[in-house]
């Protein structure tokens, strides 16, 4: 190898030896201090300070310096370490940052105010929710957007301020909502995120309404005629039926599950099952919380003021829900720079799984119920109405 070839090289401080890190750190450091002593750029700006300050800052700074290029990757490891086990849930969130914008592009459509290649009716929009960062027609996520995901995260307090968007009853549901309904105290927030008055209470943004849902209610008409159709069909079979007097067996009763495990299965298979649900319904143990909050607050090898409160285990409780929604609202930003490097290199950020896409299939076969309902009423099977 050429000594101009190795002249070329680019040094990989992280991977190198001890001995060879302490000599290179001692040439950055006399490298930095003599191009802050001496160069013009710096000189300037030098003089506005009192001359043996400046000679104290550089002497700190290109110590400094050194351990930033000698082991700045390592204290970036050492960051993504201690964040990791919150990222996927600030990926959660990050989500939602575009989800409520493809919700205002939703009622938009609905609206008429925009067309939108691929989109035929809403049963298109919901798939989306899943894969929205592969949307081209909202924009990329911003540093605006996320320092305001990070002050929602920080600020909510309620039970409720996690809640995410599932697209179908955000209009499905709000549609159907009576206008007695609009006096009860929180109308609006039982059907929408909290994330989203957060957002336009910052920003000013317009909001939306049922109202712009026009194009939502012509698609309920033809699924109205189709399903009376389908009852209609089932009626004769219904009516042959005679009740039974026997009680309904339901996989979702704890009590059923245990009887059947316990008379048709080994005992360890029930052992097995006893302990899953313990994990489970930890949560509705209040000493099972209290355990896990205090050691989430151990594990983070940091104080945590405990503020007042008449029942001390709460106190520890909402200690422990501070300090891990502050941990997930500052991985966000780890959050952004993966994506902002996918975006970069043109690679996936997030991409849906298979078992997403699979059960996004299911609303192609409501858009092909929305068409049969257009045939029985008489119309053509398309999407232009």
């Amino acid at each position: 190898m050429s000594k101009k070839k190795k002249k070329e090289e680019v040094i990989q401080p992280h991977l190198l030896k001890n001995i060879e890190k302490q000599k290179l750190r001692i040439k950055i450091i006399a490298d930095t201090k003599a191009d802050l002593k001496n160069n013009e750029k710096y000189k300037a700006y030098f003089a506005h300070f009192e001359p043996t300050s400046v000679d104290h800052f550089i002497e700190r700074y290109a110590s400094r310096k050194a351990d930033f290029i000698i082991h700045g990757e390592m204290y970036k490891s050492m960051a993504l370490q201690k964040a990791s086990k919150f990222i996927n849930e600030a990926k959660d969130y990050f989500k939602m940052i575009q989800q409520d914008k493809l919700l205002v592009f939703q009622y938009q459509w609905n609206e008429g105010n925009i067309k939108i290649e691929g989109i035929e009716s809403n049963y298109d929009f919901y798939p989306l929710y899943d894969d929205v960062f592969n949307v081209d027609f909202i924009s990329p996520v911003s540093k605006q957007d996320v320092d305001i995901m990070h002050d929602f995260i920080i600020s909510h307090n309620d039970q409720g301020y996690n809640e995410f968007y599932h697209a179908p009853q955000l209009v499905s549901v709000r549609i159907n909502l009576t206008e007695e309904k609009q006096g009860e105290p929180d109308y609006e927030t039982v059907y929408l995120p909290h994330y989203y008055f957060f957002k336009r209470r910052r920003t000013g943004e317009k909001g939306i309404s049922k109202d712009s849902l026009i194009q939502y209610r012509k698609e309920q008409k033809y699924m109205h005629i189709y399903h009376a159709e389908q009852a209609r069909l089932r009626e004769p079979q219904e009516q042959n039926l005679p009740d039974d007097p026997r009680p309904h067996l339901s996989f979702y009763n704890k009590e059923d599950v245990r009887k059947f495990i316990s008379k048709f299965e080994e005992e360890k298979l029930l052992h097995f099952h006893d302990a899953y649900q313990r994990e489970h319904d930890y949560e509705d143990d209040m000493d099972d919380k209290i355990n896990m909050a205090v050691w989430h607050l151990q594990e983070t090898d940091e104080n945590h003021p405990l503020e007042p409160n008449d029942d001390w285990k709460q106190s520890i409780l909402n200690a422990a829900q501070k300090s891990k929604k502050e941990k997930t609202a500052r991985a966000l930003y780890l959050v952004f720079d993966e994506y902002l490097q996918c975006r970069m290199n043109k690679t996936p950020f997030m991409p849906i799984s298979q078992k997403e896409i699979e059960n996004n299939e299911i609303w192609n076969s409501f858009k092909d119920n929305l068409l049969k309902g257009r045939e029985l009423a008489g119309e053509p099977r398309d999407f232009n109405f």
